[in-house]
């Protein structure tokens, strides 16, 4: 048991925090902050899929946070984050 290095810390969180410390765990959360609002405006700003995608993508980034972390262990989950961040920034400010 001496040997036993874990891979992540099951919490997206605190994974984060590990990994780019404080600072970059309130980026983190400040976006999301910023994200949550704007993606119910793009919801009603852009009717059907391509308006409820940032919302769905955002809230299930939170859930997923709770018990796993799986956008730090990879670039896709990050480019993800980034594209429905960015989406509704765009489309949310709009409305």
């Amino acid at each position: 048991m001496e040997n036993w290095n874990p891979s992540h810390a099951h919490n997206e969180l605190l994974n984060l925090w590990l990994q780019v410390g404080l600072v970059g765990l309130g980026l983190y959360l400040a976006s999301l902050g910023r994200a949550l609002p704007r993606s119910v405006r793009t919801v009603a700003a852009l009717p059907g899929a391509a308006g409820l995608w940032p919302l769905v993508f955002i809230s299930s980034a939170i859930l997923v946070s709770i018990t796993e972390s799986g956008m730090s262990n990879g670039i896709a989950g990050w480019m993800m984050f980034v594209v429905a961040v960015l989406s509704a920034a765009h489309h949310g400010a709009k409305a």
